[in-house]
């Protein structure tokens, strides 16, 4: 058998497709960095989100998210990125291990919701709870707690 240049030529890149198809299926990540001053969220084939603390409103774990219809993002055998829309949430940006049913839910001051999660259960409440450390005020170690009773309780014997 004798092949021509093209035939060789369109073998290769049709094993390289092939390939490559492969390996962005199965593969997919998602990283959340938090850090002293915002938080940053990015994922596979979409753009980063970059949120300073002082504008989340609110943020928590929800078990098992509706993450409802992609309307614009990826979808690899790993994860779920994009733009989504579900009942519950409206319009929202996600960020899912699709292993793992909990999310984060981040409400933004300014009403947008982004949900996402990192690879194990464990590792996103441990994030969920860095987050919520940095948006305590003042400080990192949670509101002062006094260790005196009040006056009220005190025994005057």
């Amino acid at each position: 058998m004798n092949f021509d240049k093209r035939t060789i030529l369109g073998i290769v890149l049709g094993v390289i497709a092939l390939v490559g198809l492969c390996l962005f299926l199965f593969m997919g990540s998602i990283k959340v960095d938090v850090g002293e001053v915002c938080l940053t969220i990015e994922g596979t084939l979409v753009e980063k989100k970059t949120l300073y603390y002082e504008d989340i409103e609110s943020v928590q774990v929800v078990e098992n998210v509706d993450v409802g219809l992609k309307t614009m993002g990826t979808e690899t055998l790993r994860t779920m990125t994009g733009q989504y829309h579900s009942e519950q949430y409206g319009a929202f940006s996600l960020f899912m291990y699709k292993k793992v049913a909990n999310g984060i839910v981040l409400t933004t001051k300014a009403g947008e919701i982004i949900i996402f999660n990192r690879d194990n259960l464990e590792d996103t409440i441990k994030c969920c709870n860095e987050i919520n450390d940095k948006l305590l005020p003042g400080n990192e170690t949670g509101p002062d707690i006094t260790e005196e009773e009040p006056e009220s309780l005190i025994d005057e014997a």
